[in-house]
């Protein structure tokens, strides 16, 4: 009984045990915000426009949503796809570049958290 609550407790302790919703209907209002992963930082805006800061310069442009899926549409007419979690009832972004891709082929290195100031 001992071991079972020692696995239990490292499991909890790890993050294991997470909430996450693979489809969530987006909350456009939730969803504004800044997220950043190792390279890149967007900000999202309540005026349905982004800035997009890259290691090579930055993009900005306007946003859209159709539920779980956020489309953003540079002002050079560039188009880039990004899946929407969320996961422990904060929104975590997937870059999916520049086409539509399986979920199976998404890079989850490329996953955006949501900063917290």
């Amino acid at each position: 009984m001992r071991a079972l609550f020692l696995i239990f407790m490292f499991t909890v302790l790890s993050g294991c045990l997470r909430d996450v919703d693979h489809n969530p209907i987006v909350d456009r209002e939730k969803l504004v915000g800044e997220y950043s992963n190792y390279t890149d930082t967007l900000l999202v805006r309540s005026d349905r426009t982004y800035l997009k800061q890259m290691i090579n310069g930055y993009e900005q442009g306007h946003w859209s949503v159709s539920d779980s899926n956020m489309k953003l549409k540079s002002e050079n007419k560039i188009i880039t796809y990004i899946k929407v979690y969320e996961v422990d009832g904060v929104y975590e972004l997937i870059m999916k570049d520049r086409k539509r891709q399986d979920p199976d082929t998404y890079d989850l290195s490329k996953t955006m958290k949501r900063v917290f100031n």
